[in-house]
């Protein structure tokens, strides 16, 4: 027997020619009861985003050497209060040119405690992420697509905070090139 490639059906791409999984994470999380996350690309150490930018400054200072004809190093910051405790958590997705590999960019997500920010959460990801509205130990249970080939396949695994970090739970869905299956 031969090999079969997998191919992308055309009812799987929009009027524009991509892959609509960006509205189908949109319906799915909805469906799930989670808010997607909207960072804001920060590049100054000013405020409170900048106080978490400031945390990536010896990779900001590596991008710089490495890529010289690059004028701006955003990351991508959102806060969110994960534990409803008044005081937000800060989620970072670190898409700075030369950190990113074939699994996305790192993920990470931290606690302030007594005014420093600390990490509690680190992995490689793509920057879409639902917050949902169920919680685990506290803290807000997390959607979070494991990427897959483009369009082809990506499951979106349930992610549950264990008292110390999120934790892979199960896979809620699974994306059929088409659409997402529960």
């Amino acid at each position: 027997g031969g090999s079969v490639n997998p191919v992308i059906p055309d009812h799987a791409q929009n009027a524009g020619g991509n892959l609509d999984i960006e509205s189908a994470l949109t319906t799915l999380f909805t469906k799930a009861g989670a808010q997607k996350v909207q960072f804001s690309s920060v590049t100054t150490k000013d405020g409170e985003l900048g106080s978490v930018y400031a945390l990536y400054s010896a990779d900001v200072a590596t991008a710089k050497e490495t890529f010289p004809k690059l004028t701006e190093f955003p990351i991508n910051i959102a806060l969110v209060d994960l534990n409803k405790d008044g005081s937000p958590e800060a989620i970072v997705w670190e898409n700075l040119p030369g950190v990113c590999g074939s699994g996305g960019c790192p993920l990470e997500m931290y606690h302030k405690i007594d005014g420093v920010w600390k990490m509690f959460y680190s992995d490689q990801s793509g920057s879409v992420l639902g917050i949902s509205t169920l919680t685990t130990k506290g803290y807000a249970n997390i959607l979070l697509p494991s990427l897959g080939e483009v369009g082809y396949q990506s499951d979106i695994i349930l992610y549950v905070y264990n008292g110390i970090t999120y934790v892979p739970n199960k896979v809620v869905a699974t994306w059929n090139g088409n659409q997402f299956t529960q």
